[in-house]
């Protein structure tokens, strides 16, 4: 291998460490704060490793979440999720335990 070959693939190396260091540190950020937000669940979707529910919020916005395989929430349900809001300011909602 080439001394400009070992070059290349050294910064590549060192791109790629810095690039997972910044989405890994962008991704865990540490939760403020949790609230509750009702919704109405609008479709399930079943498969391999879980469900989709897609929930309208408010009658606003509709957002998809992953559940339990078997649908404990109908078509028509309103549900109380969880909204965990993280420091960097991105949220994530989830059923409750």
């Amino acid at each position: 291998m080439s001394l400009l070959n070992r070059a290349i693939l050294g910064v590549l190396a060192v791109a790629c460490a810095f690039s997972l260091a910044f989405w890994m540190g962008r991704n865990s950020s540490a939760i403020v704060r949790t609230t509750e937000v009702s919704g109405t669940v609008i479709s399930v979707v079943s498969g391999e490793g879980g469900a989709r529910y897609f929930v309208q919020l408010n009658g606003s916005r509709t957002i998809v979440i992953p559940g339990p395989t078997l649908p404990l929430y109908p078509v028509g349900a309103t549900v109380t999720l969880l909204k965990d809001i993280h420091e960097n300011g991105s949220d994530k909602y989830h059923f409750p335990p």
